[in-house]
């Protein structure tokens, strides 16, 4: 063999040689990519913390289901992780709302509770339709929860009394969601000023002795001290009609009533207490404000009614004096009530 046959044999065999291990990293190469692209461990949006930050931001736009997929993904990744642990408790969460993976009852519950700073009616009343249509649940029972508390914030009481009225029919009611029901149904009784109906539903139930029936009890004696008092001056109104007759509605009758020296006299038992209150109080001036017309009309109406018996029985000027009392103290009492400064006599 010549040595220029062996010298293109050596070279053919190194050319050979190269093509091999080219080739051989051509494969691997492809093969890393390919095992890269298989792994769910990659930074295509499928490590742990990738996937924990997707599920937290589905909860977040209310989409209950991809949260529950997205969980169970990183659970099957890396079970014996710490994120997996957060992802478990979270997964059991949403399906033990969710029943046999019925997310739609859920995604309404959620979206409502997101609604905070958005609440209106009607979103309220279409939230009670889908769960009147839903299948009896967890996410349902909490759907009506939902549904009575947004009813209350709307100063709706009696959708929320219809709303806790459903809840307290649901099967598998716990106790914590019948008692969260009995107490929705008197704080909507309540709001209908119905505090009566409210005391006697807690009662029945043995909640009179909680805050919320103590605070029932004490609105309802607000309210019959009300009643009391407008039935009162309902009274002392027909007594001065009576006491004064025809003379009563008389222009001269009254021009006596509101002479200088009563005039004054009225203007300062008025005016002063509105002053004091004032200074020690700004915010003191709408209530006695109030207070101030109220005694004006019953200060003007027993001077008119005194006139008319100016010459009559000391005992009738006596009973009118002491009923004009009496219906200050009802206008003091019926203007602190309905303020909120007071709940009852015996508060």
């Amino acid at each position: 063999m010549t040595r220029g046959r062996v010298l293109r044999r050596g070279a053919s065999l190194q050319g050979s040689k190269r093509a091999s291990r080219s080739r051989w990293r051509v494969g691997s190469l492809v093969s890393m990519l390919l095992v890269g692209l298989l792994s769910p461990a990659t930074a295509l949006g499928q490590s742990p913390e990738t996937l924990l930050r997707a599920a937290r931001h589905a909860e977040e736009r209310a989409d209950p289901q991809g949260a529950a997929e997205l969980y169970g993904q990183l659970v099957e990744l890396a079970p014996e992780s710490r994120l997996a642990r957060v992802a478990g408790r979270r997964l059991t969460w949403l399906r033990a709302r969710a029943g046999d993976d019925d997310y739609a009852t859920l995604t309404a519950v959620e979206r409502m509770r997101r609604r905070s700073g958005d609440l209106n009616l009607a979103a309220v009343r279409e939230l009670e339709t889908t769960l009147h249509a839903s299948p009896a649940g967890l996410a349902r029972r909490e759907g009506f929860v939902l549904a009575g508390e947004s009813y209350l914030a709307l100063g709706e009481g009696a959708g929320a009394d219809r709303a806790f009225s459903r809840l307290v029919r649901e099967p598998d009611l716990s106790p914590e969601q019948r008692h969260h029901a009995i107490s929705g149904r008197a704080r909507a009784l309540m709001l209908e000023g119905s505090p009566s109906t409210a005391l006697d539903l807690l009662q029945r139930e043995g909640l009179a002795a909680t805050g919320l029936g103590r605070q029932v009890a004490q609105a309802r004696r607000t309210q019959i001290g009300k009643r009391l008092c407008v039935a009162w001056l309902i009274l002392f109104l027909l007594f001065a009609v009576v006491i004064g007759r025809r003379r009563l509605f008389m222009a001269e009758t009254w021009r006596r009533a509101l002479s200088k020296g009563r005039l004054l006299a009225g203007l300062y038992v008025v005016l002063a207490p509105i002053l004091t209150a004032t200074l020690f109080d700004r915010a003191a001036f709408d209530t006695f404000s109030w207070l101030a017309l109220g005694s004006a009309l019953v200060l003007g109406l027993t001077s008119a009614a005194s006139v008319c018996t100016a010459s009559r029985d000391r005992r009738l000027r006596g009973l009118l004096a002491a009923g004009a009392v009496i219906a200050e103290l009802s206008v003091a009492y019926l203007v602190l009530a309905e303020l909120g400064e007071v709940l009852s006599f015996g508060a």
